[in-house]
């Protein structure tokens, strides 16, 4: 079976209730008509409507509160978001009674399992930073966590260009240098792999 494509969520909170995308691997068109997601808040998000898709698209949503599958037809555009500022097309799904989700997974994939990042004190990691080679921007801005139940520990700092950059380490040896933040990572059919965002763009990388 292949493996299923991991997409980032953005989760809003609107005058009609919690409302909650699937980010898609998908450019905006030009001449939307675009509106305020959530007036009258501090959310800045952007929406335009699109076609709908003509069958339901089903994903697995994962995260703290477990599996979810759903299905969904409702298309949307969204721009200008907490977490991205591209305009990226969107599957609005049903955002649950007080579920909390981190990532979908295309397909249904009941049995999959989530795990969290725990947070560490970054003075433990600060001379093991230094001895990568990279120029940091702000030596202070240094966030390190663990990955639940695994012996892996991330590392996010920003470089001297300003990129953010996450580095894997187990023990004191360094095991890759990501790109973007690492959101946590997710077990389907036996394999873990983190999962790991930049913007509205989201993958997966092996442990």
């Amino acid at each position: 079976m292949p493996e299923p494509t991991v997409f980032r969520l953005s989760s809003h909170y609107t005058n009609t209730g919690s409302r909650l995308f699937v980010l898609l691997n998908e450019s905006a068109p030009e001449g939307l008509e675009w509106t305020r997601l959530a007036p009258m808040s501090y959310d800045g998000t952007e929406i335009a409507d699109a076609f709908q898709f003509t069958s339901p698209v089903t994903m697995t949503l994962v995260g703290p509160s477990g599996t979810r599958v759903v299905s969904s037809t409702k298309h949307v555009f969204l721009s200008k978001s907490w977490d991205f500022d591209k305009a990226s097309g969107a599957l609005e799904v049903d955002a649950g009674d007080k579920e909390s989700f981190s990532i979908a997974l295309s397909g249904s994939h009941a049995k999959a399992e989530w795990k969290e990042l725990r947070t560490t004190p970054s003075e433990r990691v600060e001379r093991w930073v230094a001895q990568q080679g990279i120029e940091l921007l702000d030596k202070s801005a240094i966030y390190a966590s663990w990955v639940q139940g695994t012996y892996v520990q991330t590392i996010t700092v920003f470089d001297k260009a300003g990129k953010m950059r996450t580095l894997v380490r187990m023990g004191n040896k360094l095991m890759q240098t990501l790109d973007g933040n690492v959101l946590g990572a997710v077990t389907v059919d036996g394999q873990t792999k983190l999962v790991v965002a930049e913007g509205n763009r989201t993958w997966t990388t092996a442990i």
